[in-house]
């Protein structure tokens, strides 16, 4: 079973607030096809925490020979931060009552993102790169659109044709800092630049 494990750190551009979110996707084979796996546990057993996924919660995404399942934007109350270091328990079951599990652990090398990490727009419509990062992506609801560059520069101009694919409705930055950590500040209006 193969693990997509990432924290995703949320700035709000309305409250200046960062909070982080789990989340995980596990590539599972049922010998019985996609549609038995049932339901997901994730755990963070060393600070109570847990989540059961199925139904709606679970969300599958068909990749082919890849059968994922998973969530994103785990939270928990009181949990600003997704704790570094901290053992994951990932279990799957399906229908017919079969089980397997997988632990993973947050790395610690992941940062913890201050507000001026993260990407944002400038003046003109020049996005601000997050330092560091590897990717920049626009997200719109689940569509995510890279933003290509060939520019070395710490800025890069948003150009009318990805302005067009918005059409007008909110989006967010996103910024791949490193395997484990992706920075998203938003929500942004295509009249902020």
């Amino acid at each position: 079973m193969q693990v997509d494990l990432r924290v995703r750190a949320v700035l709000s551009r309305h409250t200046g607030m960062v909070e982080e979110e789990l989340v995980v996707f596990m590539d599972v084979h049922d010998p019985d096809g996609s549609e038995d796996v049932g339901w997901v546990v994730v755990e963070l057993p060393e600070y109570g925490l847990g989540w059961e996924l199925e139904g709606e919660d679970l969300v599958y995404l068909d990749r082919g020979e890849e059968h994922w399942y998973g969530a994103a934007g785990l939270t928990a109350p009181g949990m600003v931060r997704v704790p570094r270091g901290a053992l994951v328990r990932l279990t799957v079951g399906d229908l017919g009552g079969r089980t397997a599990e997988r632990e993973i652990r947050i790395p610690l090398s992941t940062m913890t993102p201050a507000p001026e990490d993260f990407p944002g727009i400038g003046e003109g419509g020049v996005l601000i790169r997050a330092g560091g990062a590897t990717r920049h992506f626009l997200q719109q609801g689940t569509q995510l659109y890279l933003i290509e560059s060939s520019q070395a520069a710490n800025a890069l101009f948003l150009e009318e044709s990805v302005r067009e694919k918005l059409g007008g409705e909110p989006f967010f930055l996103v910024a791949e800092s490193d395997d484990y950590l992706w920075l998203e500040s938003g929500p942004w209006e295509s009249t902020d630049f």
